[in-house]
């Protein structure tokens, strides 16, 4: 007997944890799916009167993971072969892009060797983010930095659908996650993949915060807005909001004096991100074939983690060539990376997961006092009403102040 959507309830599950990946939307053969936001969250829409029951769209969805396991991989049991730190050797790649531009320098390689047709990724236009797939470098300069905000980015799959085309995708982990069951389930074919490049993710942020930051921290409105460009300008760097009248800078990281920053109190504590992104057990694209992440601890480079041997070979060929630069990094130098987060941040994490997956009254039999205090900011910005009513009246910096003290008293007393 089919399980359909309808009734197995697992429509509820992707509209309710959507990641924006976009699989399903992709992989749907009926074109039934689209993307929409619901109540400032990223989701999608499923015309059931279209469906053929097919299921395609659970079967590659990634979300499903999350439930199956309790265990956060990290990069350590995610599995890799060598772990490098370098950056890309043309100049105008690395200095505008997000860290060391090595992505881009290493899909670029591809494309001149003529190894692979094109790379799917995505580029801002306007202010909204573009999924295509490059097919030179040129094109691939265009996509360089990063964007933080739902891209649904893998709804383009159908462009490399009775193809012989040769890609790379550049994906988040959930978006890395859907290509292999994409694969796994015949949306693509094998072939057509040629190389996964994943990038490190802690969360995407929903969509009602981009209103956020350009209704309180720019004091601007969207429909003044002409293009948000992705993260460039080096490191640390920040975007571009490019108006009628004005052009306005939004660091990566929150400046106390402007009130303005992409990364902050909210943002570090997820409390913008997307349900999905609470429960995600893979931040570190274990499934790729390398990936890339912010090296923080030195100033505009990439940390790269090769995990396949056809990844490993890309890396030193390129490196032979003198399209990258790179040096062999030891583990125990980034247990910032490696091992996981501090105590109180996995304490905060198990609870948030434990909630949304299983219900308050269940965190709370497990985790005790500690579950309240710490879902409670969670429940509340999750809450369009409470939105509404919070972040027009209190100006980013005190806001911001106040998560902070929130999340260290309650760090310090229930999780320390």
């Amino acid at each position: 007997m089919v399980v359909t959507l309808v009734t197995s309830g697992l429509s509820t599950i992707m509209r309710r944890f959507c990641v924006a990946c976009g699989a399903c939307i992709g992989a749907c053969p009926m074109a039934s799916i689209r993307p929409v936001v619901v109540h400032g969250a990223a989701s999608i829409d499923m015309k059931l009167e279209g469906c053929s029951n097919c299921n395609l769209c659970a079967e590659v969805c990634p979300v499903f993971d999350y439930f199956q396991t309790s265990d956060v991989k990290g990069l350590s049991k995610g599995g890799y072969l060598q772990l490098f730190m370098g950056n890309s050797c043309d100049r105008g790649i690395w200095v505008d892009a997000a860290s060391g531009g090595l992505v881009t320098a290493l899909a670029s390689y591809l494309l001149e060797k003529g190894e692979i047709d094109g790379v799917l990724t995505l580029k801002m236009s306007g202010t909204e983010p573009f999924p295509f797939i490059a097919k030179d470098s040129v094109e691939l300069k265009d996509a360089r930095g990063s964007v933080y905000f739902t891209t649904f980015n893998l709804k383009v799959v159908n462009l490399l659908k009775d193809t012989s085309s040769k890609v790379a995708v550049v994906g988040l982990p959930c978006q890395i996650n859907a290509v292999r069951k994409m694969i796994r389930q015949g949306v693509l074919e094998k072939d057509t993949v040629k190389y996964l490049f994943g990038l490190r993710c802690y969360h995407i942020n929903s969509p009602w915060y981009m209103g956020y930051v350009l209704n309180r921290m720019l004091l601007t409105k969207k429909s003044r807005v002409v293009q948000i460009t992705s993260r460039r300008h080096g490191w640390k760097g920040g975007i571009n909001v490019e108006c009628e009248d004005a052009t306005y800078f939004v660091p990566l990281v929150f400046d106390w004096n402007s009130g303005i920053g992409l990364f902050n109190p909210m943002s570090l504590e997820r409390l913008n991100a997307q349900r999905g992104c609470v429960i995600c057990k893979d931040r570190d694209s274990a499934n790729a074939d390398i990936t890339f992440a912010e090296a923080w601890f030195t100033e505009g480079k990439s940390l790269v983690v090769v995990r396949t041997k056809r990844g490993l070979d890309l890396v030193n060929r390129a490196l032979a060539e003198g399209k990258i630069a790179v040096e062999p990094v030891q583990e125990q130098y980034l247990p910032h990376v490696i091992k996981g987060e501090d105590s109180a941040y996995e304490c905060s994490e198990r609870i948030a997961n434990d909630v949304l997956e299983h219900g308050l009254l269940f965190s709370c039999k497990k985790h005790g006092g500690a579950t309240v205090p710490m879902a409670l900011p969670h429940m509340v910005l999750a809450s369009p009403f409470m939105r509404k009513l919070l972040l027009p009246s209190i100006p980013p910096r005190a806001l911001m102040r106040m998560i902070g003290f929130y999340s260290k008293f309650v760090n310090t007393y229930f999780c320390g």
